[in-house]
């Protein structure tokens, strides 16, 4: 979203062809091979092939809801493009993509322009979609300096290591082959297992009964030669909400107040489980108590990204993503508090960190969709992912604010679409010393993202009031 005078498509071209974009990241005018889906084939470098320019939106939230919505659960011709976008300008904080708090502090004369972007997940993972976008910054070669000094200081501590005595680095090389891959490997396979055996999604039964109700009303509609309201036809099949959550320095005192382990990201999955246990107590008290159960632990997977969340200098986009699937606590004792869930999470997930089991994932995702068909391979996925009610991804963005040609990029929002078998995503990114969260999900599951969001941010700003965090 970007903020003060408003941006067209001629702009954009300047912008892209100014800063090499296509010959840094040449996947972005690629396509799909038609003869063999797993090459690709170069496509068009018009800009004008992938970006239309559109009529702003003009009703806070609700348009560009519908519009997220519907990008997300269309299909995108893969064998013509690999991503596409729309832009629009409006005044300043009419469509909602900016929020409130920020708007209240700009000059009411000021114009907002919003850019709609999706991709397909051939193009790039999504940190290499923020690194594409850092890229066409202002600041872009500040933020490639930045990443360059963070590498040489790790090198310079793995040159440290090399110091250590024959005999020293023989004890860590077997204490890594052994613990972590040997006995890290059998932690996560058994209990990988297990997890599929005897873990339920509790939503699965919530969707499955409201798809019979569905196909019965259609059923009688046309028995009744009825047609369908209007309400119903604009209805997707997605719910999706967005919110800046909290400043990045409040929410890692926070983490550090309840233990030093707990990161950030630990922070919001412990929220998230929360909101889906209010969301299933809601689900009872609306007629569905017969198929409803609050299970003691619920299944999240975790995104891994494994060059630590940046695309390093020199790398292609691609998909370097791992996942490890992470049991968290979701029904509490009433004596329980919101930290005490916390401290729970963050063992869970440190637990899951210390095996290989973000590897191991991503050795048998390119495995799979290497060696077997589309629809076989999503079945698979399906039925490993031990009946996830959730993925939560943690996306860093650049520390400060970017620009684009002087224009202030506001804020920026990232949509997860949804894993088959999985109802709810949550992206937590942070950008500009900023947390913002954003969700979508199966409307079955979660009828009202917002309300889901809501209660993500009542558990947080409880976890505050416990641990009196105040920055």
């Amino acid at each position: 979203r970007l903020q003060h005078t408003t941006m067209g498509i001629p702009e954009l071209e300047e912008l892209f062809m100014r800063r090499n974009f296509f010959l840094k990241h040449d996947r972005f005018q690629s396509k799909i091979s038609k003869e063999d889906d797993r090459f690709f084939e170069p496509s068009s470098n018009d800009l004008r092939n992938y970006i239309k320019e559109t009529l702003h939106y003009s009703i806070y939230r609700s348009e560009l809801k519908r519009q997220i919505e519907y990008m997300l659960t269309s299909p995108l011709d893969v064998n013509q493009r690999l991503w596409e976008a729309n832009i629009s300008s409006g005044k300043i904080g009419s469509s909602g993509a900016i929020s409130s708090a920020k708007v209240r502090d700009m000059p009411n004369e000021e114009e907002e322009t919003v850019i709609l972007f999706r991709a397909h997940h051939a193009l790039a993972d999504g940190v290499s979609l923020g690194a594409a976008i850092s890229d066409l910054s202002d600041e872009a070669d500040q933020i490639q300096e930045s990443i360059q000094l963070h590498l040489e200081t790790r090198n310079q501590n793995n040159k440290k290591r090399k110091h250590l005595s024959w005999l020293k680095r023989l004890f860590q090389f077997l204490q890594k082959a052994i613990g972590f891959w040997f006995i890290g490997s059998i932690r996560v396979l058994s209990q990988h297992f297990y997890l599929m055996i005897f873990s339920v999604n509790p939503f699965d039964a919530i969707i499955q009964q409201a798809t019979i109700a569905e196909e019965e009303e259609r059923q009688q509609r046309t028995r009744s030669n009825a047609a369908p309201s209007d309400s119903r036809l604009v209805v997707s099949t997605r719910s999706v909400s967005w919110c800046d959550a909290a400043p990045i320095d409040q929410v890692k005192q926070l983490a550090n107040s309840v233990t030093p382990k707990a990161t950030l990201n630990d922070v919001f999955v412990a929220c998230v489980s929360y909101a889906i246990t209010k969301q299933l107590e809601e689900h009872k008290l609306t007629g569905m108590s017969s198929v409803v159960v609050v299970p003691r632990n619920i299944n999240i997977v975790i995104p891994v990204h494994f060059s630590g969340g940046v695309l390093l200098p020199g790398e292609s986009m691609g998909n370097r993503i791992g996942a490890m699937v992470v049991p968290v606590p979701a029904h509490l004792s009433t004596t329980s508090s919101s930290v005490d869930r916390l401290k729970l999470v963050s063992q869970a997930l440190s637990d899951v960190k210390s095996t290989p089991a973000a590897c191991i994932a991503y050795t048998l995702a390119k495995f799979c969709s290497k060696c077997f068909p589309e629809s076989w391979t999503k079945i698979m996925f399906r039925c490993n992912n031990c009946h996830a009610t959730a993925v939560v991804s943690n996306v860093r963005g650049a520390p400060n604010k970017m620009h684009w040609n002087g224009r202030d990029v506001v804020s920026i929002a990232g949509f997860l679409p949804l894993p088959p078998g999985i109802p709810i995503g949550v992206v937590v990114q942070s950008y500009d010393g900023m947390v913002s969260l954003t969700v979508t999900a199966d409307r079955k599951a979660v009828p009202d993202a917002d309300k889901f969001l809501s209660w993500v941010l009542e558990e947080y700003q409880r976890m505050r009031v416990v641990t009196k965090t105040s920055v």
